[in-house]
């Protein structure tokens, strides 16, 4: 197992980089740090799925895919005996040396080595249930809750301190220019990092976010992206491509589909058919945010042994 990989929660979330430009003409504009020198790939050997598991009777799992083929299944406790993450594992991250699992109940947070799954710190009392996980630096994360946003010391992997004047639940979150970005079902909360405070809020109906390559934060509104310059906090609405919208997280909360491609400036979510909890993804939609074109049927899921 490498030290660095992905997990797929439904769709995950990726990160861009962003820095300061001196050209008073690209004020406005989000400046893109140059690409490093590429170093010697070292390709992977498989990746992961963490899974929701089934509530009432089993606890979340995480599932390892090699390359060749085979299959570690519940690859946390063939780590670490007896251990289990907590009940409904929704949101699963790599955040430097560690991967963090979050779940609603139970072990809500579980800290683990990336490299070997081995467990580094369980928590069951997260002041809520749990949510999501971002990470800022190699210092600081923040844990998103069922009634707010508290930080995560990395370095003594110790609980922090709550964002104040956020109680409601909060979803999926992102870090961009010194500011966490957290959405909840009517606000997305812009978070100054340096002083753990709110410094602006938007009002509406919101699903998620995500952050594309271009360092642009894309919010998935009830009926419409919001586009968020990261640098000058301003907006720009955008209908959804032939619309299709992007699905609700709230209710039973679930970290949704929508994510951003860390290679290409594309976006990708899930097309649901149906409603409320009879809705179905098959589909799975990608937007091409620099084309502005749009492929409403990247991939669809065959049918099962059952003909569903």
């Amino acid at each position: 197992m490498k030290k660095y990989f992905g997990f797929l929660v439904a769709i995950a979330l990726s990160a861009g980089f962003i820095s300061c430009s001196d050209n008073e003409e690209d004020s406005n504009k989000i400046p893109v740090l140059q690409d490093d020198a590429p170093s010697a790939v070292v390709p992977a050997n498989g990746f992961y799925i963490a899974n929701e598991d089934w509530f009432g009777y089993d606890n979340g799992t995480v599932n390892y895919f090699k390359n060749d083929g085979t299959i570690v299944y519940r690859a946390y406790r063939a780590a670490n005996a007896g251990e289990t993450f907590g009940v409904t594992t929704q949101y699963a991250t790599i955040w430097g040396e560690y991967a963090y699992f979050v779940s609603k109940q139970g072990n809500r947070l579980v800290v683990a080595d990336a490299e070997t799954l081995k467990k580094k710190a369980v928590f069951t009392d997260l002041g809520g249930d749990g949510r999501a996980f971002t990470g800022v630096d190699d210092k600081i994360g923040y844990i998103s809750l069922s009634n707010g946003i508290c930080q995560f010391n990395i370095t003594e992997l110790k609980l922090g301190a709550r964002v104040e004047g956020i109680s409601e639940q909060i979803g999926t979150m992102c870090y961009a220019n010194g500011n966490l970005y957290a959405v909840s079902p009517s606000k997305v909360y812009i978070i100054d990092v340096a002083t753990n405070s709110v410094k602006q809020t938007l009002t509406g109906s919101f699903n998620t976010l995500t952050q594309s390559k271009d360092g642009t934060i894309w919010i998935a509104a009830s009926d419409k992206f919001i586009k968020l310059n990261p640098v000058t906090l301003e907006t720009e609405d955008m209908p959804y491509p032939e619309n299709v919208t992007v699905g609700s997280s709230w209710g039973a909360w679930n970290a949704g589909s929508l994510c951003a491609s860390t290679q290409k400036n594309v976006l990708y979510w899930t097309k649901l058919s149906g409603s409320g909890w009879s809705a179905v993804a098959k589909t799975i939609v990608k937007y091409d945010i620099d084309s502005k074109s749009f492929n409403a049927n990247l991939f669809e899921l065959g049918l099962d042994e059952d003909g569903k």
